[in-house]
């Protein structure tokens, strides 16, 4: 792409533009942005192959047959196979191996698959021993085939693409026996513990209830669902409720006992109420004027669990109008706490006056709260001596206000100890 070159044809604001040979009259500023244009494309095309360098390749080959089913209860010993697809006839060697809870029973004829060009398609073949403690119900193992590119270049991240082979191994089901699965809701001012049980057995299921625990609010006791019957293969849900004012907004560990005909199962899982939420519950009112202030800035937690990387965009605007900006520094803060963050705000050059502060919370790298608006004021080294000992005053007033009960107290327990000592 060849340069455009301007040239003063002596008309105001109108220059001469020289484009692949040809002289056209425009403005100088169309002439200049299609200069521009011309460059952005050019800068787009280049980091879009500098990327493209960057980038490891994508995988060259697939599986055919991604699961084996096998059922205890008609084999011990078993002997399969999977095929691997060179999709992009390329040369290339992939690695083969094994995980999950039952790769010590399984044996690979090879740990290595080697493709030429030429080569469209291979075989993966293992065996597996069942071992004779199987627990009930499914037991997944994974066989990895993966392909590893290696950082020869600068430029290149080393990183691998793996796909599995899953190998599913169906344990005896005893006459009596049930699969549980945990989950939740919200309802209005209730929220509603939900155990999902399905009948896997040989035998109908007479009586079937669960107990649900939730660690972090308080509870007597376990609460119960009533208690039903459950039909060989029949899936019924047990329920129980909470009412919401119990729960702060957080996560909760629940437990859910299931107990059925003499037996019981276990199953927990983490829930979730509301939003996590952090909010500025306070912020400096005064700045003195033509300085470097320190501010001080209190966030409050509302989730009952810590939340991490908190910081604070903050936008300064005088007359609705923005003229300054600045981040807090970023911090961790525990659940249902309230954190104090302190930096400097820059007044130099800033007439004195009434400011607005919007502010808005990020944390979690993901979440960003609605924006908030503060109101301080740039006021002279003097009046800033009266505030503050105004403020002071203030917040001795306030704290007495919230103390009185305790004041009462310790005031009647000491006269209640000099009653007692006149006594004797």
């Amino acid at each position: 792409m060849k340069d455009m070159k301007l040239y003063w044809n002596g008309n105001k604001g109108i220059v001469d533009c020289e484009r692949g040979g040809n002289w056209v009259s425009l403005s100088r500023g169309q002439c200049r942005g299609q200069k521009s244009v011309a460059g952005a494309v050019l800068l787009v095309l280049l980091f879009v192959l500098a990327f493209s360098y960057a980038l490891p390749p994508v995988s060259a080959f697939g599986l055919q047959h991604t699961q084996t089913k096998i059922y205890s209860d008609q084999t011990k010993h078993f002997e399969g196979e999977f095929w691997v697809v060179n999709d992009d006839h390329e040369n290339m060697e992939l690695e083969v191996g094994v995980e999950g809870a039952l790769e010590d029973y399984v044996t690979l004829e090879k740990g290595k698959v080697k493709f030429m060009s030429s080569d469209e398609i291979k075989a993966v073949r293992f065996k597996i021993d069942i071992p004779e403690s199987l627990p009930p119900g499914e037991t997944v193992t994974y066989i990895t085939v993966s392909q590893k590119f290696n950082a020869d270049k600068g430029n290149v991240i080393e990183s691998r693409i793996m796909l599995k082979h899953a190998i599913t191994v169906y344990g005896p089901l005893p006459d009596k026996y049930i699969k549980a699965k945990l989950n939740f809701r919200e309802n209005n001012d209730k929220v509603e513990l939900i155990s999902e049980v399905k009948n896997m057995g040989k035998k109908k299921i007479s009586s079937v209830k669960t107990l649900f625990t939730v660690n972090g609010i308080e509870q007597e006791s376990p609460i119960a669902t009533e208690e039903k019957s459950l039909d060989v293969h029949e899936t019924k849900l047990l329920k129980a409720e909470l009412d919401r004012d119990k729960f702060t907004n957080g996560e909760y560990k629940v437990s859910a006992v299931t107990t059925y005909d003499g037996f019981q199962v276990e199953t927990t899982k983490s829930m979730r109420i509301g939003k996590p939420v952090v909010e500025v519950v306070y912020f400096d009112k005064y700045f003195i004027y033509n300085q470097i202030n320190k501010y001080i800035m209190d966030l409050e937690n509302k989730w009952n669990q810590q939340i991490e990387n908190v910081y604070v965009d903050v936008t300064v605007l005088k007359d609705n109008k923005t003229i300054d900006s600045f981040r807090t520094p970023s911090v961790n803060i525990q659940g249902l706490m309230i954190k104090r963050v302190s930096d400097y705000f820059d007044a130099t050059g800033k007439p004195k006056g009434e400011y607005a502060f919007d502010m808005v919370v990020h944390f979690w790298n993901t979440y960003k709260m609605e924006k908030k608006r503060f109101y301080s004021k740039i006021i002279s080294p003097e009046e800033y001596k009266v505030a503050e000992v105004k403020d002071d005053f203030g917040k001795l007033g306030t704290m007495m206000m919230y103390n009185i009960p305790l004041l009462i107290l310790i005031a009647g327990g000491l006269v209640y100890i000099i009653w007692r000592l006149r006594k004797k």
